[in-house]
């Protein structure tokens, strides 16, 4: 069961209540510190309850300049949501004070160094959270909904951007060929290089489309001497930004995605086309240095 992170990191009240004449700059300072605290917490705590492998943790730490995960860790860590005290750290970009407390903003004026390193540390997390999904470092598992659902409420929990929303659609064509080969296995691996550009693993540039959860084997059956009759089942997870659902459009997506071998397998463009939709989740289709 994926983890449920509801409350950000808190600000102390040592913090809160800092005098002197860099206020400020102490503020954000305290901000990033806690907020880089914060992740660690959770880190082990994902660890522990073997939702997240300790490499990818390290690489995620590694990745905003912080030092790896102490192994022992994993056994001795807390509860990330036991502290039950108003929200203290809300991001927002175009903020110029950290807004700490109940919501009152101190008046020195900002360091804006201090308040740049926040927010770069803000964009390292993100990025390095976005990475490992996009390389399969938390699940390898294809397709799997799981993990983007652990990471968004792992941004939840620090107070920072959920995950950018899409309707999804699994989209499965059924795609006809026949290949020479000697052996039903042969033929399976002469089917794959010959649909190889079209599979979801290769999507053309800018199509929101990428590998889905369900797998289906191809129908493979005999037909002559040394040749075979290939039914190839390519599932695509199609996923749309976008306020409604749009089943036309991702059937269009998928049809882009099949044009490509138009001229070296016959009908490819027109292959029928299963669409079941799965709801509004959160986007498969990320780019860590964009969302």
């Amino acid at each position: 069961m994926t983890p449920e992170h509801k409350q950000p990191p808190m600000l102390s009240q040592t913090a809160r209540g800092a005098g002197g004449p860099d206020r400020q700059a102490d503020a954000w300072r305290t901000v990033t510190q806690e907020l880089e605290a914060a992740l660690r917490t959770r880190l082990i705590s994902l660890v522990a309850g073997e939702l997240l492998p300790l490499e990818t943790a390290d690489e995620i730490l590694q990745a905003c300049g912080l030092p790896p995960l102490d192994p022992t860790q994993r056994a001795d860590h807390t509860d990330p949501d036991s502290d039950s005290e108003e929200p203290a750290v809300r991001f927002d970009a175009t903020l110029e004070h950290p807004v700490v407390g109940s919501g009152t903003v101190a008046t020195s004026p900002v360091r804006g160094w201090e308040r740049a390193r926040y927010l770069r540390q803000v964009r390292q997390i993100r990025t390095a959270l976005l990475t490992a999904l996009y390389h399969g470092g938390i699940d390898s598992r294809p397709g799997a909904h799981g993990p983007y659902a652990m990471i968004d409420d792992l941004l939840r929990g620090l107070g920072l951007p959920e995950l950018p929303r899409a309707h999804l659609y699994e989209v499965t064509a059924t795609i006809p060929t026949t290949v020479s080969a000697t052996s039903v296995a042969d033929a399976r691996i002469a089917a794959y290089r010959l649909l190889r550009d079209v599979s979801a693993t290769t999507p053309q540039y800018g199509m929101p489309v990428t590998v889905a959860e369900t797998f289906q084997e191809p129908d493979i059956t005999a037909d002559g001497t040394d040749r075979f009759r290939v039914v190839w089942h390519a599932t695509y997870l199609v996923c749309l930004r976008g306020s409604i659902p749009a089943r036309r459009l991702a059937e269009a997506a998928v049809r882009i995605q099949l044009s490509v071998l138009a001229d070296e397998v016959p009908g490819v463009s027109e292959a029928p086309l299963r669409i079941d939709y799965l709801g509004d989740h959160a986007d498969h289709c990320l780019d860590p240095y964009r969302d």
